[in-house]
């Protein structure tokens, strides 16, 4: 399988996300569709894609400085997640940054020990 990961904010499936964050996971269940589209438009997102169909997601707040802040992550395929981690720790932009700080409440639907990824 071949995925690509894009920050692109117009490839997403906002539907997809909504759905998966309000229905499927535990961090967001019941989160308001606007809500997720505040936080998409007001964050770096990386969608991963096989084909057309995206097949995974994560958001990324940033100071843009030392600090990125990873949350709403979300896969659907193997090795996928493996691959928008580490687009998403060499996009945040962060020239000086010591930590990529996972989201407490997110997890991949197998990771329930996610811990802050040292980069």
């Amino acid at each position: 399988m071949s995925y690509e990961v894009s920050t692109d904010k117009s490839r997403l499936d906002i539907d997809l996300i909504h759905n998966f964050l309000s229905k499927e996971s535990y961090w967001a269940t019941n989160i308001p569709r606007d809500v997720v589209e505040r936080s998409i438009e007001n964050a770096i997102c990386f969608g991963a894609y096989e084909g057309k169909e995206q097949v995974g997601f994560a958001r990324v707040v940033t100071d843009y400085a030392v600090f990125a802040y990873v949350g709403d992550v979300f896969v659907r395929g193997r090795g996928v997640s493996k691959l928008i981690s580490a687009c998403a720790s060499r996009v945040s932009r962060c020239p000086r940054r010591r930590r990529c700080k996972p989201d407490p409440y997110t997890r991949s639907p197998n990771d329930r020990d996610l811990h802050a990824v040292v980069l």
